[in-house]
């Protein structure tokens, strides 16, 4: 049966299955003694409901036309019908049409009789899940089959080959460090919310924009829809999906190439198809590996729109479109306007700040902005459980624990950021005297609140402060993310005019250091800030992004020339184990052109004339 044909015969058990459960309705009102059982039935009939509406939404799809029902399909439907055709006549029957006169008046004023026993429900019950689960598994076979059509299978090490050819970023990584970090049962109001139930259920191409302040939980909130719209790819094989979570401190994501790749990796493969992947990536694959070049944004454009096409429906989800490259994020936000104009059916969730060029975008499409009272529950859910794993606090009395989450909400606003680290410090107080005075003095915001902390870094002694401030350094500008070796070596190396080699610290005397400024990535085991916040209080107040890449590349430059002023050490030197020799040969000169806008630095210039020289100066062996 053709695709069209079975939608016709979709909607017409649709319109059976409502007028059944609006006959179970009246019964509902009248019946005594019968209202579980009637409730059972209208639960399955609108599980059987959802399936159909899942199936007509396929069956009148962009690709409807290429879609050939299995025959499983249509006789499972065939036979749903005729029991619903069966039951609603059961419900339907009346007193004999000869007798109504005689007792239409007793009719009116006595309860309808439920006309089956509980036994009988349970066997429709059952015989109605059995036709949903039916409907539902042949339905994702004809998807699947659809999609084959545009598929190839090849081995799987030629996949991981050619995913990790369009785009090696981790994707899944970043969301399960999102997902470790939220607590559990927050953020539902978000997929309660009207304006989010109605951009998911739009029948067309639709965008919602969630807006909020800094530390408002806006990465929380995007990892809450990724989560809702993966568990729904279970039964939906034709539902393309991708999503990105931006970083403004990691270069792979915040490049607008590097998210269209990222999104044309993920939209490249099915879930229902193992070992499969879109024919025309692979022609691509192979063409560009045979011209020695590599895929650009345009060709990603043009592969994502070829990938959405292919899918009944595509959502797309972009967390912190705001921390994305600001003088080339147009670029996102025009790929998005395309997808939206071009195809039938995507959706687009953007979550960001309120930046004016997206704001003056997204502000006349429908949007939700995060209020203080949206993030209640959510706080409060968060301190309740940061209290409660706690060592020395899990049995807190109740009196405290509630006066603590109550000064927290009247303080936080929506700004999930400060009751972190406000619920951080209290809790590493030790008695119930010292957390009650603390709460009275806690610091307004999160400016205030990062005041408070980096000056009790400053506070300690000297080189314990340096260390910390050598890790927000390294932190900051590093070219790449740092591993916890790699970035606990990088700050043992002191520069001040010379370079000095530091004793060894830990990863738990950092963190000290650090007062939760830092932290350790679980997922993938590098060193970032707790928040974007961090990053930006440092560049606002202390030193720029500039001057953190100069002071990279005088260490760099520096370790170079110790490294090769014995010859013999140009071994050492090449060696996998001297990780700052390998990053500071790779890495130098991308810190030294950060400083295009920057006054010379005179101290960098000489390092500079020492690694390159004239013609005939500079070191042998670098240069070689």
């Amino acid at each position: 049966m053709d695709g069209l044909s079975a939608a016709a015969n979709v909607v017409a058990v649709i319109q059976l299955t409502g007028t059944i459960w609006s006959l179970c309705s009246d019964y509902l009102k009248q019946a005594k003694n019968a209202k579980k059982d009637i409730q059972r039935l209208q639960g399955e009939l609108v599980g059987l409901e959802t399936v159909l509406d899942g199936a007509h939404s396929l069956l009148k799809g962009p690709n409807s036309d290429k879609l050939t029902v299995s025959q499983k399909f249509s006789n499972e439907l065939g036979k749903c019908s005729l029991q619903l055709h069966n039951l609603k006549a059961k419900l339907e029957d009346k007193p004999d049409t000869r007798k109504r006169d005689r007792i239409i008046h007793s009719w009116r004023f006595r309860s309808l009789k439920w006309p089956f026993e509980s036994k009988d429900i349970d066997n429709i019950v059952r015989d109605i899940f059995k036709f949903r689960e039916t409907l539902s598994t042949s339905l994702n076979i004809d998807q699947t089959m659809l999609l084959l059509q545009n598929f190839t299978l090849i081995n799987s090490e030629e996949q991981f080959k050619i995913l990790d050819w369009i785009s090696s970023e981790p994707y899944g990584k970043h969301h399960n460090t999102v997902n470790e970090a939220r607590t559990d049962g927050t953020c539902e109001w978000l997929l309660q919310h009207e304006k989010f139930q109605e951009w998911e259920n739009s029948n067309s191409s639709a965008v919602l924009w969630l807006q909020g302040s800094p530390g408002s939980g806006k990465t929380f909130l995007a990892s809450k829809v990724i989560d809702h719209v993966q568990r729904q790819l279970e039964t939906a094989p034709n539902h393309g999906f991708a999503f990105f979570y931006c970083n403004r401190n990691e270069t792979g994501r915040r490049e607008p190439l590097s998210i269209l790749r990222s999104y044309v990796r993920q939209l490249s493969t099915a879930t229902s198809i193992s070992n499969g992947i879109r024919k025309g990536l692979k022609d691509l694959y192979q063409d560009m590996r045979m011209k020695s070049s590599d895929i650009g944004f345009d060709t990603c454009k043009q592969q994502l729109h070829e990938a959405v096409s292919l899918y009944d429906k595509t959502t797309i989800v972009l967390d912190a479109l705001d921390e994305c490259e600001p003088d080339s994020r147009f670029q996102i936000i025009d790929m998005i306007n395309s997808l939206l104009s071009h195809s039938k059916r995507v959706n687009v969730f953007v979550s960001s700040r309120r930046d004016r060029d997206i704001r003056n975008i997204f502000s006349k499409t429908p949007n939700i902005e995060i209020q203080a009272s949206d993030n209640e529950k959510d706080i409060q859910s968060f301190v309740d459980s940061e209290i409660s794993k706690h060592q020395n606090w899990k049995e807190m009395p109740l009196p405290l624990k509630q006066d603590i989450v109550d000064v927290l909400l009247n303080h936080s606003g929506e700004m999930f950021q400060w009751a972190y680290l406000q619920i951080k410090q209290i809790l590493d107080l030790e008695s119930e005297e010292a957390i009650r005075d603390r709460l009275g003095k806690l610091p307004s915001g999160l400016k205030a609140t990062y005041d408070e902390i980096y000056g009790k870094i400053k506070s300690r002694n000297e080189y314990d402060k340096a260390l910390a401030d050598r890790a927000f350094v390294w932190v900051m500008s590093a070219w790449r993310p740092l591993t916890s070796m790699e970035l606990l070596l990088a700050i043992r190396c002191s520069f001040e005019g010379t370079l000095c080699m530091g004793s060894v610290i830990t990863e738990s005397q950092l963190l000290h250091l650090c007062n939760n400024l830092l932290v350790l990535d679980s997922q993938r085991k590098v060193w970032r800030f707790s928040h974007l916040s961090v990053a930006e209080y440092f560049e606002n107040n202390y030193w720029t992004r500039q001057q953190a890449h100069c002071y990279i590349a005088k260490v760099c430059l520096a370790y170079l020339i110790e490294a090769y002023k014995d010859p013999k050490a140009e071994n050492n030197h090449d060696s996998r184990d001297d990780w700052l020799g390998h990053y500071s040969q790779h890495f130098w000169i991308s810190h030294v052109e950060a400083q295009k806008e920057e006054e010379p630095d005179p101290v960098l210039h000489e390092l500079l004339k020492t690694v390159l020289g004239y013609p005939k100066e500079g070191i042998l062996h670098y240069r070689r």
